[in-house]
């Protein structure tokens, strides 16, 4: 069997992050996939990335958000400044366009 292919990007949060912080990504794939969040040991499941092909089968960029789990938040790299999550993006085949962190406040989770 062979493994699957797989993308790794490191989110870089600034020095003392240790709340809720959204990811987005933009990207586009030809099969469906899952985004993982690395604690230390091992890759936890943060989201779904679908395949982004349309119903002619012609490639579209898309979006997809999730949440970054603090309870496991892993320093990758700690000798680099702030906090660097590193994730995995478990598809056959992705290109991304753009990564976003944005920390939540406590006042826009309500």
């Amino acid at each position: 069997m062979s493994p699957t292919p797989q993308t790794k990007v490191l989110v870089d949060l600034p020095d003392g992050a240790s709340g809720p912080v959204v990811v987005s990504l933009t990207y586009w794939s030809s099969s469906s996939g899952t985004v993982g969040q690395w604690d230390g040991s091992a890759y936890q499941p943060l989201g779904d990335l679908p395949a982004t092909l349309d119903d002619e089968g012609t490639q579209r960029w898309m979006r997809a958000s999730f949440e970054l789990d603090p309870a496991i938040a892993f320093d990758y790299q700690p000798a680099v400044p702030g906090l660097n999550v590193l994730l995995q993006l478990s598809t056959a085949s992705v290109a991304v366009h753009r990564l976003e962190a944005t920390p939540l406040s406590p006042a826009s989770r309500r």
